[in-house]
Parts: C-alpha cells; sequence; structure tokens
C-alpha cells in the first residue's frame, strides 16, 4: 500500500510554537473530545494521563497526543490525526483535543479500461464519507481481487484538501477477459476428438461469466452454453444457467461420476441457480435441474432426472484461486423426485472441508476432505449410472482410470503448495480415497468395502505444476500410483 503524506507540519509548529507560550500556573478542569465516534470518549480516556483539577503539563499533553493516535492505530485507523488541542493559558480552563478520524472524500479507480466502475465499487464496503479503516480496506482489497479480473491492484491513499480526509485510488491491472481453447487428442475410451473452448469472466466488463464449449469425435458430441451473474439482484445475489446436449460415452463428461460406462447415450438438459447470501463468507446456493437421458442401445433404461439441490457453503480463503490461508467447508444435498415413467427417485449428500495454512513466504499447506453419499429408491441404479468415483486426475492421481465406484466415496488429499509468482505454483501432493465397490482394471466389478477401512484406500502421489494462461488455469501433475508407476495427467484449475 502506497500512502503520499502532505500535511500535518503546519499544525506541528503551531503546537511548538504554543507549547513554548504557556506562562504561569494553569489548572484543566476538564478533558474533552472533539470529533471522535469509531472509538468511544470512555476508551480514550483510559489511555490519557491528563486529568480534570490537575496542573497542565505540556509533556504528558504531548504524551497523550501519542496515546490517542497508538489507540486509532491498534482499531484499524491509522489515517486518524489530532489536527488541534486547545487549552487555556492561564487560569484554569479545559484541555479539547480536536479529532479527524480520517474520512474518505472519495474513491477513484484507473487502469480498468473493460471493467466497469460499478462492478469493482460494489465489492467495497467502505464508502465515500465513511472513516478509512485498514483492516476494511485489506478486506475490501481481497474482495475485489477474488473477482479473478485483476492481475495487480494497488490502493494509493492520499490526503484530501482538507485536514484529515483522504482520496483513495485503486490503480488495477485486468487479466485477459476471456480465454479460447482449440485442440484435440484420443483417448482409450473415447477414441480421437476435437474440443473448442470459449470462456469469459467478464462479459460485456459487467463481471458476468459465459462459456460456449463444444467438444466432437469419434463417440462423443457435445453442446453446452453456461452464464452467471454474480449480482442479478443486490446484495450479490446471483444466478446462473447452463443448457447442453450431449451424445456418445458421457463419461467424457465427468471425471468425477460414472455418468455409465456401458452404451452411448445422448443426454439433453439444463439447471438453473440462485445464490443468496447470509454474509460474505456463507452462501446458500439453491438449484434445479431437468435431465432427459436416452440410451440407444438400451431405451428400456432411459432415465430422466429433475431435482432440487440445496448447498451451504462458508468459505474464508484469502486468495480463492491460489489460497494460502482460511478454509472452506460446504454441505450440499440434492433431493431427485419421482413423478411420471423413467424419472429416479434418490438423495445425495455431500460434504467438502478444505483447510489452508500458510507456511514461510508464499508457501502454503492444503488438505481435502470430502465425503458423499448417495440414498434413496434407486440407489442401486443411480449409483450405476452416475455414481461416484475414485481414481482419476480429479480425484486419486496416478490413475489413468476408476477402481472403485458406487454410492459411497471417501478421498483426502494432502498439498504442499509453492506460489512462485503471479503465474506459476509447484506443488508436493498425497491423495487417497475408496468408493464401495471395487473394479479391476477392465471395469469388472471385483467385490465391496466400506470407505471407511482405511487399509482398503489407494494412494496416488507424486508433484506438479500450475499455470495462470492466458486461455486460463493449467495443471500438470507427474503422479506415482500404488503399484509404482508414473503418469503424467492434464487438467484446468487447481487440484482443490
Amino acid at each position: 500500500m502506497r500512502i503520499t503524506c502532505i500535511g500535518w507540519i503546519r499544525a506541528t509548529l503551531i503546537w511548538a510554537f504554543a507549547f513554548t507560550c504557556v506562562s504561569g500556573s494553569v489548572t484543566i478542569n476538564q478533558v474533552l473530545l472533539v470529533g471522535n465516534s469509531e472509538i468511544p470518549s470512555a476508551d480514550i480516556y483510559t489511555v490519557i494521563q491528563t486529568r480534570p483539577n490537575q496542573a497542565l503539563n505540556l509533556k504528558t499533553m504531548r504524551n497523550d497526543v501519542s496515546s490517542i493516535r497508538e489507540l486509532y492505530a491498534r482499531s484499524g485507523l491509522s489515517y486518524a490525526r489530532i489536527y488541534d488541542i486547545r487549552y487555556p493559558k492561564t487560569g484554569t480552563g479545559p484541555l479539547e483535543f480536536y479529532i479527524s478520524e480520517g474520512i474518505i472524500d472519495a474513491i477513484t479507480i484507473t487502469g480498468n479500461t473493460r471493467t466497469k466502475d460499478h462492478v469493482i465499487l460494489r465489492e467495497m464496503h467502505l464508502k465515500p464519507g465513511m472513516t478509512l479503516n485498514e483492516t476494511q480496506l485489506k478486506t475490501d482489497l481481497r474482495r475485489i481481487y477474488n473477482l479473478n479480473l485483476f492481475s495487480e491492484l494497488n490502493p494509493d491513499i492520499k490526503p484530501a484538501d482538507q485536514i484529515g480526509h483522504y482520496t483513495v485510488n485503486l490503480n488495477l491491472t485486468e487479466s485477459p477477459p476471456s480465454s479460447f481453447n482449440l485442440g484435440g487428442g484420443y483417448s482409450e475410451q473415447s477414441g480421437f476428438f476435437m474440443f473448442s473452448d470459449l470462456k469469459t469472466e467478464n462479459f460485456m466488463g459487467n463481471g458476468q461469466q459465459v462459456s460456449m464449449k463444444g467438444q466432437f469425435g469419434n463417440e462423443i458430441t457435445n453442446y453446452e452454453l453456461r452464464f452467471r451473474e454474480p449480482w442479478m439482484w443486490d446484495p450479490r445475489r446471483s444466478f446462473s444457467y447452463g443448457v447442453w446436449h450431449r451424445t456418445g460415452r458421457l463419461d467424457v463428461f465427468s471425471t468425477s461420476t460414472t455418468r455409465s460406462f456401458n452404451s452411448n447415450q445422448m443426454s439433453t438438459g439444463m439447471d438453473m441457480g440462485f445464490g443468496i447470501p447470509i454474509n460474505y463468507e456463507t452462501m446458500l446456493h439453491h438449484t434445479v435441474k431437468y435431465e432427459v437421458v436416452q440410451r440407444k442401445n438400451d431405451p428400456t433404461n432411459d432415465y430422466i432426472i429433475q431435482s432440487y439441490a440445496l448447498q451451504l457453503s462458508h468459505d474464508t480463503r484469502d486468495v480463492w484461486f491460489a489460497p494460502r490461508s482460511g478454509h472452506y467447508a460446504s454441505i450440499r444435498t440434492e433431493k431427485a423426485f419421482e413423478t411420471r415413467d423413467k424419472t429416479l427417485n434418490f438423495e445425495k449428500y455431500d460434504l467438502s472441508l478444505k483447510q489452508f495454512f500458510p507456511t514461510f513466504k508464499k508457501q502454503a499447506i492444503g488438505i481435502r476432505l470430502d465425503l458423499g453419499y448417495l440414498e434413496g429408491k434407486d440407489q442401486d441404479r443411480s449409483s450405476s449410472l452416475f455414481g461416484y468415483i475414485v481414481g482419476s486426475q480429479s480425484t486419486v492421481r496416478g490413475y489413468q482410470s476408476y477402481f472403485s465406484f458406487g454410492s459411497r466415496r471417501l478421498l483426502t488429499s494432502l498439498e504442499y503448495r509453492w506460489m512462485l509468482n503471479y503465474f506459476v505454483q509447484l506443488n508436493v501432493f498425497v491423495d487417497a480415497g475408496a468408493a464401495d465397490t471395487v473394479v479391476d482394471e477392465q471395469g469388472r466389478i471385483i467385490g465391496t468395502q466400506s470407505i471407511y477401512d482405511v487399509e482398503q484406500w489407494r494412494y496416488g502421489k507424486g508433484f506438479g505444476i500450475n499455470i495462470r494462461s492466458p486461455i486460463g488455469p493449467l495443471k500438470f501433475d507427474f503422479a506415482n500410483n500404488d503399484q509404482n508407476i508414473w503418469i503424467i495427467q492434464f487438467n484446468f484449475g487447481q487440484s482443490f
């Protein structure tokens, strides 16, 4: 934080001159505080030494000035100033401290060539006319940074024309607003394929998120459109909408659930979500979903999902996309309703816990624990169609495909992270977990197990690199499994 100070020399000279002009015996009959509102007078009186009905002592008065400023600084109000002191030159009278607690005259923004001012200012609790609180300012800057729209954010605080008033200017460097990915590949399950993704985090400078996805290959076709408005209604009430049409092996589109590996399918669906904040850290999400899945080789097993999900999350991470401290905790429940033929009836319960501990500069430890349960009338069928899996780049790294699946899952991870700079992060990791149904390398069921039996867990370990690129966050992991085989895995985003 860069602070330019102009000001207080004149007041200091006046005080110094006044101190030398006091003559005779002066008695203070009362101590008055003028201008304080953030800190109660009773709290200020506890740190000053001058008392009523005592002789004025200039050294004590100077110490009182320092004590008052230190009290304000401990409260995050280091811009508070005592701009005038009045006391009797002879005889008896009051000692008066005139306090300016540091008022914000204006908040200005520079560097936002695309992002509109209101997208930034609405994240700030501090407004013109309020007291400049450093603690709150740091919180506001973290909220702006977590928009993931800026690579740099530097505040510049300057005194305004009026003593004790300030102008806060935010100097921003914007990140690329959009990413476009075009590529292809080959997998044993799906053959050759190509993909094209267009995503923007800042549509029309309004902070809206829009993504369009297309994938085409021997066994897959995918069209998907998603939109999210983080401030559909004030304050911070969000709206999201997604629609998709997918044809082929649906496991290609999900790395955390089975989505049925056995036959070609066609999925058409939509979901719509609403986010309601309880406070900045705590959010309540409501999501409704409707999806029709047709199984070409087995139409008798077509199914429909029409569900409602409720999620409660609490997030204190300092920087969401590369946290060093804080935690993320969420509990989610989804209920699918059976209203007509082919609609499934199930409930899903998911608990996710993530904790981050800072160690040395730009280093941190991250811990993850995920627990999932699938229940209900159609539990068995649902677990085979879209149950949990364990063993992939997003669950237990080091395995090309899943080694267990089903209606129960437990995952845990431990990572040590080095943030080399804004763009590059290194990590070493250990993953472990299990689902309740065990399969062999060909995906054939070979037994069941308890997810809480640690001896049945399988492990992955290794090291990786995360890169913030113009096309989005990229992740490369060099992972070793329990058969001591090393593989390279690629994905987008953080592991957790």
